[in-house]
C-alpha cells in the first residue's frame, strides 16, 4: 500500500446557479421552466384584475421564499427518506388556535346584521391567516421529527470529540451532510417505530436497521468542520459548516507477522475484533 494518504475533497460552490431558468443546481427545490403567463395566454373566461395579479404576484414570492428555507429543504429529505407525507413533519395545526364558533345564522339572510356580517369577516380572515403558512411565515416541527433530530444530534456529539462542540443548524444547512444526517434521523424515527410496536415488524427489521444507522453513524468519524461553508441568513458572510475529508483513502490495518507466533496472532486477533463489535451505535 502507498505511504502517502490521498486527501478526497469536495468543492462546494454556491454561485454561478442563480438566475438560470433550465437548470437545476445543487440544493433547489424549485424548478422554473418558463415566464410568467400573459394575458393574452389566460382562457377567454376567466379575467383577473390588477389587484388579482399583484395577489397572486406577492403569494408566489412568499412560497418561494419558504421553500429556500434550510428547515424546510431538511424536512423535505427526511419525508423522501421515511416515505411518508411532508404534514407528518411539517405541520400548522399545533400552536395556533382554531375558531370553531359561528358568527353566522339562518336569519341573517332575511335581517341582515353589518356587526355579524363584519365577525364573520374578521372570522374567516383568521382562519385564512392561521391556516396559510406564507402568510405568517410560522410552520412547526412534530414531536416526532424534534425528538429524532435531537436524538442524532447528541448521538453524534457524543460519540465523536471532533464533533462535539458544532451545532444543530450546520448540519442542516451543510451542503452534502445534510442528507446524511436526515437519512440518521430516519432511521432513529424508523427504530423507534419498531419498538413501540405501533406496526407489525419482524425482529430482523430492527437488526436491519439498527445496522444501517451503525454504518451511517461511523460515517461521520470523516466529516469536519470548515471555515466559509454555510451562507449566513442574510446571505451575505458564510459561516462555518461541515464538509466530509476523508484523509486516508487506503488506511493500513494492523496485522500480525507471520514470524509472531500463534498465540500472538491469536490475542491480536481477539483484540481486533473486540474493538469492531465495540463501535455500537453511541460507543
Amino acid at each position: 500500500m502507498m505511504d502517502s494518504p490521498e486527501v478526497i475533497t469536495a468543492n462546494i460552490n454556491y454561485e454561478g446557479c442563480e438566475g438560470i431558468a433550465d437548470r437545476i443546481c445543487e440544493g433547489d427545490n424549485i424548478e422554473t421552466y418558463g415566464q410568467r403567463v400573459k394575458n393574452t395566454e389566460v382562457p377567454p373566461w376567466i379575467t383577473a384584475d390588477n389587484e388579482t395579479r399583484e395577489f397572486e404576484e406577492i403569494r408566489e414570492k412568499r412560497i418561494r421564499e419558504m421553500r429556500h428555507s434550510h428547515v424546510y429543504k431538511f424536512v423535505m429529505l427526511l419525508s423522501g427518506f421515511t416515505n411518508e407525507k411532508m404534514e407528518k413533519y411539517w405541520t400548522r395545526n399545533t400552536g395556533n388556535t382554531q375558531t370553531n364558533f359561528s358568527t353566522d345564522s339562518p336569519f341573517d339572510t332575511q335581517t341582515p346584521n353589518p356587526k355579524r356580517k363584519d365577525q364573520q369577516q374578521q372570522k374567516q380572515y383568521h382562519d385564512w391567516y392561521v391556516n396559510t403558512s406564507w402568510a405568517d411565515g410560522l410552520v412547526y416541527l412534530t414531536p416526532t421529527v424534534y425528538a429524532h433530530m435531537e436524538e442524532a444530534f447528541t448521538a453524534i456529539t457524543q460519540r465523536y470529540d471532533h464533533l462535539k462542540n458544532i451545532k444543530l443548524w450546520q448540519l442542516v444547512e451543510s451542503p452534502r451532510i445534510r442528507a446524511l444526517f436526515a437519512r440518521m434521523v430516519a432511521m432513529c424515527i424508523r427504530i423507534s417505530s419498531t419498538l413501540s410496536g405501533k406496526k407489525y415488524n419482524l425482529d430482523r427489521t430492527y437488526r436491519r436497521v439498527n445496522l444501517e444507522r451503525q454504518r451511517l453513524m461511523n460515517t461521520f468519524r470523516h466529516v469536519r468542520i470548515e471555515d466559509n461553508i454555510v451562507r449566513s441568513p442574510g446571505g451575505k458572510t458564510m459561516q462555518p459548516g461541515l464538509v466530509f475529508r476523508k484523509d486516508d483513502s487506503n488506511p493500513r490495518f494492523a496485522g500480525g507477522s507471520s514470524t509472531d507466533d500463534i498465540y500472538s496472532r491469536m490475542a491480536l486477533s481477539n483484540r481486533l475484533s473486540d474493538m469492531n463489535r465495540s463501535k455500537m451505535y453511541l460507543n
